[in-house]
């Protein structure tokens, strides 16, 4: 009885594996560090060293991160960026969390955004990959034509390059 439901578990786990390989060749999604491993608990694949999570559009780099293969979902820390180039675009925090359900990357940890006239950096950033609209919060510092002013609150059009609202 206890070999039956080991080699149940052991089957579950494959199929598991298998529907996980099938989400990343659909969606193009490449995964790459210095050591992995699979976490049959979380459903994650755990992540260290020179992480990198690519998808057709953005790539996630950082230290350490999970990522759920099924979900589409990574949660990354240190020396995290969320890179889009072909819009060029790139943040940079200490943390991020993102969705592809969502389409929304949360960048927490002195998140950054710089631009060649532009650079913006708050304690939290929430960028919708849909709208390529930003939204920085707490103490946001805006440095631009050689001044900074400080808000709490401010929404970035990144693809039109513009603060459209700020508080």
């Amino acid at each position: 009885m206890i070999k039956l439901k080991l080699l149940i578990k052991s089957m579950f786990l494959v199929c598991v594996l298998m529907l996980s390989m099938v989400g990343v060749s659909s969606a193009s999604v490449s995964v790459t560090s210095d050591s992995k491993y699979f976490d049959i608990s979380s459903g994650c694949f755990v992540l260290e060293g020179n992480v990198l999570v690519k998808t057709d559009t953005r790539t996630i780099g950082a230290d350490k991160a999970r990522v759920n293969l099924v979900t589409k979902e990574v949660w990354a820390n240190g020396n995290v960026y969320v890179e889009e180039p072909q819009e060029e675009i790139k943040f940079k925090g200490g943390s991020v969390y993102a969705s592809d359900e969502l389409k929304t990357a949360i960048i927490k940890g002195d998140a950054i955004l710089e631009r060649p006239d532009i650079t913006i950096q708050a304690e939290k950033c929430s960028f919708n990959w849909r709208t390529k609209i930003a939204e920085f919060s707490g103490l946001v510092e805006v440095h631009q034509d050689g001044k900074t002013n400080v808000y709490d609150v401010i929404q970035y059009d990144v693809i039109n390059n513009k603060i459209i609202d700020a508080k």
